[in-house]
C-alpha cells in the first residue's frame, strides 16, 4: 500500500487550508459557543454534591454529549469537502441533524462514553471513596492510568467513524464501529504517530489564541486527510 509519510500529509493539509482559515476558524468557534451552551444547561439542572445528583449529572452529561458529538460530525463534515477539493459553509456545521440523524447520534452516543473513560473512572473511584471513607493515591492512579490507556486504544479503533457516517449513510452503528476497526487494522501506529506529532507545535500553540485558531483547522484537515488515504488505500 503507497502511503504518505506524515510531513506530505501535513503538507498537504496545509494547501487544503489556503483561503479557507476564515470560515474554519469560524466553524470552531461555534462549534465551541454551542457545545459549552448545551453543556451548561446539564449543570443547571443537576446541581450539588450528593451522589445521587452526581451520578444522574454524569447520565446527563452522556446524553448531552451524543447531542453535541452531532457538532463534531458536521465538523468533519466540513473538512471532507474542502479535502475533496469542494466548498462548505458554515451551515454545513449542522450537516447530522438534517442527515441521518438517528445513526449520528447513536454513533455520537458511544463516542462520548469511550472519551469519558477516564473522567467516569475517577468519578467512581471518588464515589467509592467517599462511601467507605478511605483513600488509596496508588490504586486510584493505577486505576486511572489503565483508563487512559484503555481510552486510546479504543479512540484508535473508532477515530474514522466521523468520517464513515458521512460516507457510508445506510450503515448502522454498529456497521460503522465495525468499519473503523477494519480501516484501522495495520494502520494504528501510524494514527497514534500522527497525533504524537502534533504535541510540540500544539502546546505552542496553546500559548495564544491566535495559536489555537491556527493549529485547530490544521490538525483537522490532517485527520480528513488520513482518513480518505485509508479508504482510497
Amino acid at each position: 500500500m503507497n502511503y504518505r509519510t506524515r510531513a506530505e500529509l501535513k503538507d498537504h493539509a496545509k494547501e487544503c487550508l489556503v483561503g479557507r482559515f476564515g470560515l474554519l476558524i469560524r466553524v470552531f468557534i461555534l462549534s465551541i459557543f454551542l457545545t459549552l451552551l448545551v453543556s451548561s444547561l446539564t449543570g443547571s439542572l443537576f446541581p450539588g454534591t450528593t451522589i445521587d445528583s452526581i451520578l444522574l449529572g454524569e447520565a446527563a452529561s452522556l446524553i448531552v454529549s451524543a447531542f453535541t458529538g452531532l457538532f463534531s460530525v458536521g465538523s468533519a463534515y466540513i473538512y471532507l469537502k474542502l479535502a475533496r477539493g469542494g466548498d462548505a459553509s458554515l451551515s454545513d456545521m449542522f450537516y447530522a441533524f438534517r442527515n441521518n440523524f438517528q445513526t449520528s447520534l447513536g454513533v455520537s452516543f458511544l463516542l462520548g462514553i469511550i472519551s469519558s473513560i477516564p473522567t467516569l473512572t475517577m468519578l467512581f473511584l471518588d464515589l467509592y471513596h467517599l462511601s467507605t471513607g478511605t483513600a488509596d493515591i496508588v490504586s486510584t492512579s493505577v486505576c486511572v492510568f489503565v483508563a487512559v490507556i484503555l481510552y486510546f486504544l479504543l479512540h484508535l479503533f473508532t477515530a474514522q467513524c466521523e468520517y464513515l457516517l458521512i460516507d457510508e449513510p445506510e450503515k448502522s452503528v454498529r456497521e460503522i464501529f465495525s468499519m473503523s476497526a477494519k480501516l484501522m487494522m495495520g494502520n494504528k501506529k501510524r494514527l497514534l504517530l500522527l497525533i504524537l506529532s502534533f504535541l510540540p507545535i500544539t502546546f505552542l500553540a496553546a500559548l495564544s489564541l491566535i495559536g489555537v485558531l491556527w493549529i485547530i483547522p490544521y490538525v483537522s484537515m490532517t485527520y480528513a486527510l488520513f482518513y480518505l488515504e485509508l479508504k482510497e488505500n
